[in-house]
Parts: structure tokens; C-alpha cells; sequence
């Protein structure tokens, strides 16, 4: 049991990127995991909150994506 609570912290930083434009609901559902571990697994890579909303009023900007995993905050 305590193997499969981990499982969740495999998840690469190459599998997030594609959800990035899905709410946290979504995007953790689609790994197959709960939002709680799904936050574990950004915070794990410095994203102290999922990028969707942003992205959004961004308009998708890569620009925004790459400050805030260089940075770990919101630009």
C-alpha cells in the first residue's frame, strides 16, 4: 500500500505539460491520481499552482510557462 501512495511521484515533468491547458480537476484525473497527490507532484517541480488559469488569460503563452518553472511563482 504504501508503494502505491508514492506511485504518484514517478510522474515526470514531461507528463504534466501537455495538461497544462486542463483544470487541476481534469489534468490529475487524466494521470490517474487525486488533486491532493496531483499538487504534491507540482510543488515537486516548483510549480506552487497549476498554470491553467493563467495560461488562459495568457493566451498560452510558453513564455509565462517556462518563468514559472524557472521561478516556482505565478509571473
Amino acid at each position: 500500500e504504501e508503494q502505491r501512495s508514492k506511485d504518484h511521484m514517478a510522474i515526470t515533468l514531461e507528463q504534466l505539460k501537455p495538461l497544462f491547458n486542463s483544470p487541476l480537476k481534469q489534468a490529475a484525473a487524466k494521470l490517474g491520481i487525486c488533486t491532493t497527490a496531483f499538487k504534491s507532484v507540482c510543488r515537486k517541480f516548483g510549480l506552487q499552482r497549476w498554470p491553467y488559469k493563467l495560461l488562459k488569460q495568457a493566451g498560452s503563452n510558453n513564455e509565462c510557462i517556462a518563468m514559472m518553472l524557472r521561478d516556482g511563482k505565478d509571473p
